[in-house]
């Protein structure tokens, strides 16, 4: 099951919440540009959705400690795709994260996310573990 609640500007984390709890096989969400999320959006994706392949949060005040729940979640050996793309709270620290917790991972795109830095590019030509890797998609300030 996919999910999308791109653009719901009214949309907040108890939704999220309720989401990851009540509906086991979700394999994708789409909730990007819904500003008033917050981490505790993806602590409980990361907590609670098993079957979570797909996320995109672009547009968002998630920062690197939403998504260090995902990659430390039951999630984060099922996850195929994460698009951040100008998440102004993503940090090197959270491409990091991804790049050694999601061995599955076959997209990420963090184009856009302005505290990004070379560290970033250096870290994901480094690392063997996302041999699966397709498409990357960056920004670097």
């Amino acid at each position: 099951m996919f999910v999308s609640l791109s653009s719901c500007t009214h949309i907040t984390d108890s939704v999220v919440v309720t989401l990851s709890k009540r509906c086991p096989k979700l394999e994708g969400l789409d909730i990007s540009g819904c500003k008033l999320l917050t981490c505790a959006s993806l602590e409980a994706l990361g907590k609670n959705s098993f079957s979570l392949k797909h996320i995109r949060f672009s547009r968002t005040e998630i920062s690197d400690e939403g998504v260090l729940s995902l990659t430390i979640g039951v999630c984060s050996r099922t996850l195929q795709e994460i698009v951040m793309e100008k998440c102004e709270r993503i940090t090197d620290v959270a491409i990091e994260a991804v790049a050694s917790s999601c061995p599955n991972l076959t997209i990420l795109n963090f184009e856009g996310c302005s505290l990004t830095t070379d560290h970033s590019r250096d870290i994901l030509s480094n690392l063997q573990t996302l041999s699966k890797l397709k498409q990357v998609s960056w920004t670097i300030y």
